[in-house]
């Protein structure tokens, strides 16, 4: 994160919206659907937004390919948008942290909800 930050820095918060197995081939499968909403309550802009990576419990792992583009969430806005995984047979919970990463109007870029373990 660039130390000079701007008065119109963007800050986003990831919400789980909504899982559930897509159809019944994705239940086989072990395809599982999660649906996510990402707001925006900063005063700037949020550009570029890109879900970098996700860690997850349980040998649980991401079928969808990061980093998943997300395009811009402009200030007091939100956007949703879905994440697969693959769960294992034996898997009933799990945990995930998702990743994010934003730049504002002037260039300066952050990640939410902090550095990303698996870069």
């Amino acid at each position: 994160m660039n130390l000079t930050q701007s008065p119109l820095k963007p800050s986003l918060k990831l919400s789980q919206t909504r899982v559930y197995w897509a159809g019944y081939p994705d239940y086989e499968a072990g395809t599982l659907s999660v649906d996510f909403g990402l707001s925006n309550a900063g005063t700037g802009d949020a550009n570029f937004v890109e879900a970098i990576g996700a860690i997850s419990s349980n040998g649980v792992n991401t079928s969808t390919v990061m980093p998943l583009s997300l395009g811009m969430v402009p200030g007091g806005s939100s956007r949703s948008f879905t994440l697969k995984y693959t769960i294992p047979a034996q898997v009933t919970v799990f945990r995930t942290s998702i990743y994010v990463t934003a730049e504002d109007g002037s260039g300066s870029a952050y990640t939410y909800p902090g550095p990303y373990p698996g870069a």
